[in-house]
């Protein structure tokens, strides 16, 4: 046999329907070629496997005891290689999986006991694995499988990666009822320029989640200190 790369899959589709068929007409009707095409497929195999595969018999045509020996592997191939291009069927009911979710402790305390206990009646086999939300090396770890699914703010999120809004929220401005720069309404330069504490999972970053959205203001926020959960 030549390198694999002299024989397409088409072509071991061809050559298991000829096994079975014998006749060059009803492959080519069946598979939708002309005969003449099945015919040059055949031409290509035989070079391939230097046998001659088949042999002339009245109408149709018979296998040679290569070929005949060939057909268990022939199978096996076709069925591995249609294997790879069928996703695995998810079955939440019974699968015993484990997924590994990444998120913040805001996360873990206001959403994951609703979604556990959907998850519980949907999915009573799968394992879940908790672990706190490294904005670093997230796009890493969702590449290498480390991390299945991550809970984040879109600000946060890989672009490369495909993304489900969960819920939407409001933000709420939190003071010390001693800080005389808040009142009940105040623009958006006043609530930049007050000193303000961010959280900032894994890293002192100090510009947040909304960074972005003051500075597209024109008012980037007055950040002076970080804390790396929300409960801290």
């Amino acid at each position: 046999v030549k390198s694999s790369k002299s024989i397409e899959i088409k072509q071991l589709k061809i050559l298991l329907a000829l096994i079975k068929e014998k006749n060059l007409s009803k492959v080519a009707e069946q598979l939708g070629m002309s005969q003449q095409a099945v015919s040059e497929h055949l031409k290509k195999l035989r070079a391939a496997f230097n046998d001659r595969l088949f042999i002339r018999s009245g109408s149709g045509v018979q296998p040679t005891a290569f070929t005949v020996a060939l057909q268990p592997k022939l199978i096996a191939a076709i069925e591995a290689v249609d294997g790879l291009l069928k996703p695995d069927t998810f079955l939440p009911a019974s699968t015993k999986a484990t997924f590994t979710l990444s998120c913040t402790d805001f996360e873990q305390v206001s959403l994951l006991p609703k979604v556990l206990s959907v998850i519980r009646k949907e999915a009573p086999f799968l394992k879940i694995a908790v672990k706190k939300l490294e904005l670093d090396s997230l796009a890493a770890d969702l590449k290498n499988g480390d991390v299945d699914v991550a809970l984040t703010n879109p600000a946060f999120a890989p672009s490369h990666y495909p993304c489900e809004t969960l819920y939407n929220e409001q933000y709420t401005c939190v003071a010390s009822s001693k800080n005389n720069s808040v009142s009940s309404s105040m623009s958006i330069e006043s609530i930049a320029n007050i000193p303000q504490v961010v959280v900032s999972p894994s890293r002192g970053d100090f510009s947040g989640a909304i960074q972005h959205w003051f500075e597209s203001q024109g008012h980037p926020r007055n950040v002076m200190m970080t804390f790396p959960t929300f409960s801290a």
